[in-house]
């Protein structure tokens, strides 16, 4: 049976609070907690029901002159992907009205999402998800990962197959140069080739360094970065001195240590300036383990001479260690380069002359700084630390000292500048998957306090906690990332959500571990809303009734408006504060916030390309509309402004977390621009090149046709504008990040490829 178009006494925030609502505009419940600005009023929207959702009476002669310069109107080429622009956008069974109106006003799309039927349905897996690597590995791309985009998405698919012809080309190509070089000069020939062809714009440099860099022999008599490496880019001691297995690890870990003074220095940063983001060692007990390894806390300029190791245990700590000492190194690491020649070559003179006023270190903190910046912590600290790591069973024996080592690697390799994969590689599942079959197999699933004659240390079970809901959350964070099914299941749990006690503290500064806990509270029923979305979604076999979907994600929108932000310029606000308030919260949640907001956009992405394929040009729109005010109002003119901030309290070292993030949403943002482009192009160039005399003559006699080809070629022109602004961002993280850099390089390819003749 159909369902009715029943008339909704509630506000869609009232309506997510479970409150009464007097259906003002906004409605006291609004105005009181300070929602007001996202008070709106959801009738049911479907296609045969001219219906107002935002409460505003609708003109019924009012069209929707957006949509018209939009190319999901325009009609079908030999390409498949656009319409004719003659007639205009060819009418469909929605109401414009009701979709126009909720698009006029950007706070009330927040919790409304429309639909065409109550009947209708989308499969998220409706492509081929499985691909193999060159090496021959298998990999399952989940629904909301690059490769499913490039295979559903029309515009993303004639993108990949032109990219794949120019591959096959540059390979046969090769072969042929190869075919005809004499014997022996194989190798050389082959380097002039590549040198000679697109290869030499991809990341193939930055590789050839980090070979060379891992080949040369640290000089202990000069504490200085290899020339010519990216900073967090480079190696301190020799490549084959690393994997000599007749080499006990413990001594390889004295070669990499630098003075007493730089790893307590790292150690106390990291308790400081790191451990809010990832609170998930206790300062005094670690440091009181490390103490018995490497000796007391010391500030001296010696080398540290040996390491008492008194179990395989003590390799947990140092993994641990090792892995702290590389997060503090790479925290001091600024986005610009300017900066980081600054502080490398500071010698007291320069103050005045580069840093200003806005600059809040002193003369020694900078110095300090240059010292540390100097005495690099190299990659092969995380090759050591990975190696304490394979000293256990991991199959066998476990402890909580093992799963922290394991959990610090997961999150380093999340972290990492010299990870070419990036933030999004599908091989986390295996990895988080591991990791909560390691807490399981020591009870980290069920709540201390139920335990106290075994598990009666506070600051311990406090740890406990903060793992086990950090596992929960990664699993999550692979889920609405990439859209592969989640490995938890909350009633295999009776944990209590972390809190914060006079006692239990892990920190010796305890009012940031507060701010700590406060900071996280949001994460509980933000994790049980996101869990409720992907059950939806995950539903293979059947599909998905979308009326189902779009209820869950209003009520999801509404919570992180409400209780998380509303736009992202309030988390930039928080930045910019010079004290600690309640605000100091979202200095701690703005990576949680840009992700959240991508995992909208995907959502939105799948249903503007359902809905364009259903040729529903008032639906696919709206969500379009949804997706470009995320990706170009909010998050597009705030990257450069996040990527160079710097906290009163924090300094840099947000950035850490906060880069791979931003990574990560820069590029997909290109990803929808580019298809948005190659949309615009197709029908712009469908409208010049059927019967040019007879476009020029319209574009002469036909106000309409005139005024619909120049808003295409300048929404052409601004989407094309945005990606390359988002490229430019992309090759900024680009210094420091090969995963960056590889994009970058990637994209320029596309921008170059899309405003050419030959991809048309």
């Amino acid at each position: 049976a159909r369902k009715r178009n029943r008339i909704t006494l509630v506000c869609n925030v009232c309506k997510f609070r479970k409150v009464k609502c007097d259906r003002g505009q906004p409605c006291s419940s609004c105005t009181k907690y300070n929602t007001s600005h996202i008070c709106a009023y959801n009738k049911p929207y479907y296609g045969d029901a001219s219906v107002d959702v935002v409460n505003v009476e609708p003109d019924v002669s009012q069209k929707n002159s957006l949509s018209e310069s939009s190319s999901v109107n325009s009609a079908q080429t030999a390409s498949g992907i656009v319409d004719s622009p003659n007639s205009g956008p060819s009418s469909t069974s929605t109401s414009s009205t009701s979709v126009s109106a909720i698009s006029a006003n950007q706070p009330a799309m927040i919790g409304i999402n429309p639909v065409s039927s109550p009947s209708d349905t989308i499969n998220f897996f409706d492509y081929p998800p499985i691909s193999t690597t060159p090496d021959k590995y298998e990999v399952n791309h989940g629904p909301f990962t690059w490769h499913a985009f490039l295979k559903m998405d029309m515009g993303l698919s004639d993108l990949w197959a032109f990219m794949s012809t120019k591959s096959q080309s540059f390979h046969e190509a090769k072969t042929k140069f190869m075919d005809c070089v004499p014997p022996g000069k194989n190798k050389e020939s082959s380097r002039s080739f590549e040198n000679q062809s697109v290869l030499n714009k991809t990341p193939i440099q930055v590789l050839q360094r980090l070979n060379i860099a891992a080949k040369k022999k640290f000089n202990t008599s000069k504490h200085n970065i290899n020339e010519g490496i990216p900073l967090g880019l480079n190696f301190i001691t020799d490549h084959e001195y690393l994997n000599n297995n007749d080499i006990e690890l413990s001594s390889k870990i004295l070669t990499v240590l630098p003075s007493k003074r730089i790893v307590w220095i790292h150690i106390n940063r990291f308790f400081k300036f790191i451990y809010p983001y990832i609170p998930f060692l206790d300062e005094t007990s670690f440091k009181k383990s490390i103490e018995a390894i490497i000796g007391p806390e010391s500030f001296t300029e010696e080398k540290i001479e040996g390491l008492k190791i008194e179990d395989n245990i003590d390799y947990a700590k140092l993994g641990i260690m090792l892995i702290i000492l590389r997060m503090s190194y790479l925290s001091l690491i600024t986005n610009n380069q300017e900066v980081n020649e600054f502080f490398l070559g500071y010698d007291g003179q320069k103050r005045n002359t580069f840093y200003k006023e806005k600059q809040k270190l002193t003369d020694s903190e900078l110095r300090s700084l240059k010292m540390l910046l100097l005495n690099s912590i190299g990659i092969d600290v995380i090759v050591l630390a990975r190696n304490c790591l394979n000293k256990f069973q991991l199959f066998q024996k476990m402890n909580l000292s093992i799963l922290q080592l394991a959990l610090f690697m997961r999150i380093y390799v999340f972290i990492a500048p010299e990870d070419s994969e990036g933030p999004d590689r599908n091989q986390f599942q295996i990895y988080n998957g591991t990791l909560l079959s390691m807490a399981y197999s020591i009870g980290l699933n069920r709540e201390p306090d139920s335990f106290k004659s075994v598990l009666n240390d506070p600051k311990e079970n406090n740890i406990r906690r903060k793992i086990w809901f950090h596992l929960n959350y990664i699993d999550l964070l692979h889920g609405f990332s990439s859209g592969n099914p989640l490995t938890t299941n909350p009633i295999a749990s009776d944990v209590k959500f972390p809190f914060h006690e006079d006692g239990n503290e892990n920190i010796s500064f305890e009012a940031l571990d507060s701010y700590t806990h406060v900071a996280w509270k949001f994460l509980q029923p933000l994790s049980t809303k996101m869990r409720n979305i992907l059950n939806i979604v995950g539903n293979v076999s059947e599909g998905v009734k979308i009326i189902e979907l779009v209820e869950a994600l209003n009520d999801f929108e509404i919570f992180v408006a409400t209780n998380l932000g509303t736009h992202i310029s309030e988390f930039i606000d928080a930045f910019k504060e010079d004290f600690f308030n309640d605000n100091f919260r979202r200095v701690l949640q703005v990576h949680y916030y840009i992700q959240v907001k991508f995992f909208m956009v995907s959502i939105y992405h799948h249903l503007f390309i359902h809905y364009e394929t259903e040729k529903n040009q008032e639906l696919s729109f709206f969500y379009l509309k949804k997706m470009l005010m995320v990706l170009t109002e909010e998050f597009l003119p705030s990257y450069y402004t996040i990527l160079e901030h710097e906290h009163y309290y924090f300094s840099y070292s947000a950035n850490l977390f906060l880069n791979p993030v931003i990574e990560s949403a820069m590029h997909k943002s290109n990803g929808i621009l580019f298809s948005l482009i190659i949309r615009m192009s197709y029908t712009i160039r469908a409208m010049e090149g059927a019967n040019p005399s007879a476009h020029v003559e319209k574009m002469a006699t036909d106000e309409s046709y005139k005024s619909y080809f120049d808003d295409m070629s300048q929404l052409q022109y601004y989407l094309t504008k945005c990606a390359k602004l988002g490229t430019l961002g992309i090759s900024k993280l680009g210094n420091r990040y090969l995963y960056a850099w590889r994009i970058s390089k990637s994209n320029l390819f596309i921008l170059r490829a899309i405003s050419s003749d030959e991809f048309y």
